[in-house]
């Protein structure tokens, strides 16, 4: 009997890709760049899907026509997700975006993307999914069920539609809450519109 296939097992030993997206909370469309190339292009109030950024040091910028409020090199891990997110003239990087549940499970992730305000709480079904969440961070990521999720923001009630095997983030913070699709290069219709409901 051979052995296993030898561009099978390198495969498999291979590290997985990283993902980067941008978040435009800014006061123009925003340019994301990786390691000096054109990625995607972001309206106002919009984000990119997860583009694929490699593993390991990449340098990342935003641009706004000729002025770049984000230039760095960060660290993108294997098989992880980073968002930049751009409120006004700052950039902040946001580590740690979930990318992928399973077992017919859903995870959702909350994000403040406030520059200055805390956001007291927010919560679905009685499970509290981040409550005095500082600006520009986001709570740890939550299982929850497939479906329709009522969700209160600071008492505000709608309602967001995840998917099994799927991964989000909920973007609080700004006038009308976003639920973001984590999944790299994907984005349902409609994903840079508020969110449906309340």
């Amino acid at each position: 009997m051979e052995g296993p296939d030898p561009q099978v097992q390198r495969l498999r030993s291979m590290k997985k890709p990283g993902y980067v997206r941008l978040i435009n909370l800014g006061q123009s469309p925003a340019e994301l760049m990786l390691d000096g190339t054109s990625r995607s292009t972001v309206d106002v109030g919009g984000y990119s899907a997860m583009v694929i950024a490699g593993s390991g040091s990449r340098k990342v910028e935003v641009k706004t026509g000729a002025t770049s409020p984000f230039a760095e090199t960060i660290d993108v891990p294997s098989d992880g997700g980073i968002s930049i997110l751009l409120n006004g003239k700052k950039a902040t990087v946001i580590s740690d975006e979930p990318r992928q549940a399973s077992g017919g499970k859903a995870i959702l992730r909350v994000l403040n993307a406030s520059a200055t305000a805390t956001v007291a709480k927010v919560e679905t079904g009685g499970t509290v999914l981040a409550e005095s969440l500082a600006p520009t961070t986001g709570s740890k990521p939550y299982e929850v069920a497939p479906g329709s999720l009522p969700i209160s923001v600071e008492g505000k009630s709608t309602t967001v539609d995840v998917e099994a095997d799927e991964a989000y983030t909920l973007v609080v913070g700004v006038p009308e809450p976003f639920l973001m699709k984590n999944s790299p290069n994907r984005r349902p219709a409609g994903s840079t519109s508020p969110m449906a409901g309340g």
